[in-house]
C-alpha cells in the first residue's frame, strides 16, 4: 500500500525503522532473531531500532515486550494507522520535498534548508538518491543555487502523486480539515445521483484526483494534453456538474483542465457496472459502435477458448467501458494504465495464451488494427477475461481424502487442506475399504499418505511439507481456462 511513499525515504536507518514497525503491525509477536532475519540485520541492530522506535511513536502507540521474548505493537487506536505511517513518511527529507513540490511548482532552496536543518551539500545528495528513485515515474528533479523544480511533463507528476498519496487520501494529508474538502466531492455523487447520472465509482480514487487537481491548478501547474473531441457527448453531460464540483474549491477550470477533470472521474468508473436509464441512452445512442465492438470481441474470445458460457458473463460490457475510456482518450488512458504496472505484468492463468490471440486479433482485424492498442491495455483485458471466466458456475471436482494417523491429527490435516482450496472442490474424507465402490470421475483424484494401487494418487507425508502442500494445490485447483472448459462440454 505504501511502496510509492516508501521509495521517497531515502535514509537507511529510517526506512529499516519503518519496514520493521510493518512486520510488527503485521504479526502478533515476533522475535528479534525472527525481525533480525527479516530485515536482514543483526539483532543488535533490531533491539537498537525498536528503542529508537519507542520514542519516534506517537500517543497511543507503543512497542511491548510479548510473552515470548518477542516484540508487539501495542495501541488505543487514538491515532489511526494510517496518521502513523504520515507520522513516519513526514521525517524523510524526501518526502517533506515532494510535498513541498506538491503545492508548489518550485521550492526555495533556502527556506527548505532552514526548515529541514541540513547543508546544501547534503540537501544535493539526497536529491541525486531521488531522481534514481523517481526515474521509473518519467520524473526528474533539479535543483540550482536557488531553487528545487520538478523537469516533468504535468501529467507525468500529477499521476506520480495520485500513486503516491492515494493511500492517504481518507486523512489530513492534503488538507488540515479534509472533512470539509472531501463533502465537496461526496455532494458532486450525491447531485448526479439526483439527476440520474450516477455511476458505480471508486470514490476514494476519484477524491484522489479531484484533490490532486485542486491543488495542482492552484499551484500555477497547467496541464498539457490534446483533446481528441471537443464535442463529445458524455463529457458534455458531466461538464456542468463538475465545473460546479471544482467552483467550489475556488478553482475554474479551462477547457483543457476541464477534460482532464472528466477523465479523472471516467477513470473512477467501476467495472460490472449496471448503467442506470439515463446513462445508457446516452451510451446507446452515441457509442453504439463501441458496445457492438465489445460483443463481437467476446464472441471470438469465447469461442476461441470453446467456452461458450462466457458470453453469457459482464465480460462484453466490462470490455465495452475500457473501449469508452479508450474512445475518450487514447493517451490519457493508456498513461492512467501504466501508473500500476506491477498489476499489468501478472502471469495469470494462461496469459500468454489470451496475450497471443489479443495481438493477433488487434493487429490483424478492423477497428482493433486502428486504434493502435498498447501491451498495457492488452494486460488490462486479461484481467478482465480472467476475472468473468472465474465467475462461470462450474461442476465441482471431488478430492478423496483417505489418510492413515491418529485420529486428531488426521481431521487437523483434513481441515488444513480445506482451507487451502478452493470453493470449486470437494473434498471428501473416506477410506482405502469404499474406494472400490467409489465412482472415480476422470477428474477426481485420491490425496493419501499410503500407497494405493490406483493412477489418481497424491501422495503426502504424515507431516505435510510445504511443497507438497503447494503440489497437490496446484494439481487440484484447475486453472480458470480450465474451469471455462468444464462448463462448456
Amino acid at each position: 500500500m505504501y511502496v510509492v511513499a516508501k521509495k521517497l525515504v531515502i535514509e537507511k536507518d529510517l526506512l529499516r525503522q519503518i519496514n520493521l514497525f510493518e512486520l510488527l503491525v503485521q504479526h502478533e509477536e515476533l522475535s528479534g532473531k525472527e525481525l533480525a532475519k527479516m530485515i536482514n540485520a543483526s539483532e543488535r541492530t533490531v533491539f537498537s531500532d525498536i528503542q529508537s522506535l519507542r520514542f519516534m511513536l506517537p500517543n497511543g502507540w507503543a512497542i511491548d515486550s510479548g510473552q515470548r521474548t518477542g516484540f508487539k505493537v501495542i495501541t488505543d487506536y487514538s491515532m489511526p494507522l494510517n496518521d502513523v505511517w504520515e507520522h513516519f513518511f513526514e521525517m524523510s527529507i524526501g518526502t517533506q520535498l515532494m510535498k513541498e513540490l506538491l503545492y508548489s511548482n518550485e521550492v526555495n532552496v533556502q527556506m527548505f534548508l532552514q526548515k529541514v536543518g541540513i547543508s546544501k551539500e547534503t540537501l544535493k545528495r539526497h536529491v541525486q538518491r531521488l531522481n534514481r528513485a523517481l526515474k521509473e515515474f518519467k520524473l526528474k528533479l533539479h535543483i540550482s543555487s536557488r531553487i528545487i523544480q520538478i523537469t516533468s511533463s504535468e501529467l507525468s507528476i500529477r499521476l506520480f502523486f495520485h500513486r503516491l498519496l492515494l493511500p492517504f487520501t481518507t486523512n489530513n494529508f492534503f488538507f488540515d480539515d479534509y472533512v470539509i474538502h472531501a463533502s465537496n466531492y461526496q455532494r458532486f455523487l450525491a447531485r448526479l445521483e439526483r439527476q440520474g447520472l450516477g455511476i458505480k465509482n471508486e470514490e476514494t480514487f476519484g477524491l484522489c484526483w479531484f484533490f490532486i487537481n485542486t491543488i495542482r491548478i492552484k499551484a500555477n501547474c497547467p496541464i498539457v494534453i490534446t483533446i481528441p473531441n471537443e464535442h463529445d457527448e458524455l463529457r458534455n453531460t458531466y461538464q456542468i456538474n463538475l465545473h460546479q464540483l471544482y467552483q467550489s474549491e475556488g478553482v475554474t477550470l479551462d477547457t483543457t483542465e476541464s477534460f482532464f477533470a472528466f477523465f479523472c472521474y471516467l477513470e473512477s468508473w467501476n467495472y460490472y457496472n449496471s448503467f442506470n436509464p439515463t446513462v445508457k441512452n446516452i451510451l446507446k445512442k452515441n457509442y453504439g459502435e463501441i458496445f457492438d465492438h465489445s460483443v463481437a470481441l467476446t464472441k471470438k474470445i469465447s469461442h476461441s477458448l470453446q467456452i461458450p458460457a462466457l458470453n453469457d458473463t459482464d465480460l462484453s460490457r466490462n470490455i465495452a467501458l475500457l473501449f469508452l475510456k479508450y474512445y475518450e482518450s487514447a493517451e490519457l488512458f493508456q498513461q492512467f494504465l501504466s501508473e500500476y504496472p506491477e498489476l499489468l505484468n501478472m502471469e495469470l492463468n494462461h496469459s500468454e495464451t489470451l496475450k497471443d490471440l489479443l495481438r493477433e486479433t488487434f493487429s490483424r482485424e478492423a477497428p482493433y488494427s486502428e486504434w493502435n492498442l498498447s501491451e498495457h491495455i492488452v494486460d488490462n483485458l486479461i484481467l478482465l477475461i480472467n476475472e468473468a471466466l472465474s465467475t462461470i458456475k462450474l461442476k465441482k471436482k471431488n478430492a478423496y481424502f483417505i489418510f492413515q494417523s491418529e485420529p486428531s491429527w488426521k481431521i487437523f490435516v483434513y481441515r488444513e487442506l480445506s482451507n487451502l482450496f478452493d470453493a470449486h472442490i470437494n473434498l471428501i474424507e473416506t477410506n482405502l475399504s469404499e474406494l472400490a465402490s467409489l465412482n472415480l470421475d476422470s477428474d477426481d483424484i485420491i490425496i493419501a499418505n499410503h500407497p494405493i494401487n490406483h493412477t489418481q494418487v497424491i501422495y503426502l507425508s504424515l507431516i505435510p511439507t510445504p511443497s507438497e502442500l503447494q503440489t497437490i494445490k496446484e494439481t487440484v485447483q484447475p486453472s480458470i481456462l480450465e474451469k471455462g472448459k468444464e462448463v462448456a462440454h
